[in-house]
Formats: structure tokens, sequence, C-alpha cells
């Protein structure tokens, strides 16, 4: 669905630590394709709670290439994360803008 409505998606395979649990590690891989093919989208949209994406979140704000920052949740929004969005990029969370994302069941005729 979303790379019917023109989003890139890149799915990557997750790893599994010690005790079996999932890793994701998908922060340098996210950095990476995003900047790496920066000129094949008009902006991007982030989802993420996490500081250690501030970096990436400044780089595109700095060159325009960021629409928004999405946290899933309000309670652990990384400051630096936070600070890095600045306030010319809007940070949303998601219990605010789920109304207009969330996929909504037609109506049975």
């Amino acid at each position: 669905m979303l790379q019917s409505a023109g989003f890139i998606v890149i799915f990557k395979e997750v790893g599994r630590d010690r005790d079996g649990a999932p890793k994701g590690n998908v922060d340098v891989d996210l950095t990476l394709h995003a900047v790496d093919l920066k000129e094949e989208y008009d902006r991007a949209v982030i989802l993420t709670s996490d500081g250690d994406f501030a970096s990436l979140v400044s780089y595109l704000r700095e060159r325009d290439k960021l629409r928004a920052v999405l946290s899933p949740t309000r309670t652990y929004a990384s400051k630096l994360l936070r600070r890095a969005v600045g306030s010319a990029v809007t940070l949303r969370y998601l219990d605010d803008v789920r109304d207009k994302i969330e996929r909504k069941a037609r109506p049975q005729t």
C-alpha cells in the first residue's frame, strides 16, 4: 500500500541477539539510504523516537529534505531528536495524527 502511494519502502532482515530476541540495527541502514537516495525523493518522513537519528534529522532538515518526524510516543521521544527537529520541521506524535493516517474500514453497502 505504501509503495503504491509513492513511498520508497526498504525491507531489512532482522537479526537475533544471543538470547534469540529480534535485533533490528536499522540506524545506520536508514541513515545511509536516506542520504544516498536523497535525490530520489522530495522530502522524508522519519518515524522514530530514537536520539540516534538526530544527526540524520539535522542533515535532512538543513537540506530542506525533511517533511516531518513522527514519534510513536510522546513519553519516550529523545531530547536530542526534539532539538534536531528544531522549529522549521514538525515533530508529531502518532496519537495526534492517528485519525489522518489510520486505514479506515470501508462502509459496507
